[in-house]
């Protein structure tokens, strides 16, 4: 015989019933289902936060051996276990972003010291044809 007892859902349970009764063991006690979803909701929010590592503040990388510093850090927390996983992949993607943004700007700021240095020096750039 099957639970006559309801899902959250409203759908009908489908456990099988109770030795002598009509419902299944969850359903069987009032609320015993309610009770333990609330608990293991609650051990759920226990164990995530209590896995959160506090960090300390971090100053953000301003060059390419900031960058470093910073992953070689985050590895070595990850492995030690004081940084989550998913916590270290957040800094690897955004260190990635970073590294392209650090060298382009470093770049932009070597064309333009070049650039300086030709006016300064009074070279006229030669301008290419497009047309052939």
């Amino acid at each position: 015989m099957t639970c006559r007892g309801k899902r959250k859902d409203g759908k009908p349970c489908g456990a099988h019933a109770v030795h002598g009764s009509d419902r299944c063991y969850l359903h069987s006690a009032g609320n015993r289902a309610s009770l333990l979803g609330k608990q293991g909701r609650t051990a759920q929010l226990v164990a995530q936060q209590s896995a959160r590592p506090i960090l300390p503040e971090v100053e953000p990388p301003e060059s390419l051996e900031d960058l470093q510093t910073l992953v070689a850090k985050a590895i070595a927390a990850t492995m030690t276990g004081r940084l989550q996983p998913k916590a270290a992949n957040a800094v690897a993607s955004l260190s990635s972003v970073l590294t392209g943004i650090l060298k382009a700007t470093d770049l932009a700021e070597r064309i333009a010291a070049l650039e300086a240095w030709r006016e300064q020096q009074g070279v006229i750039p030669s301008r290419r044809s497009t047309t052939r």
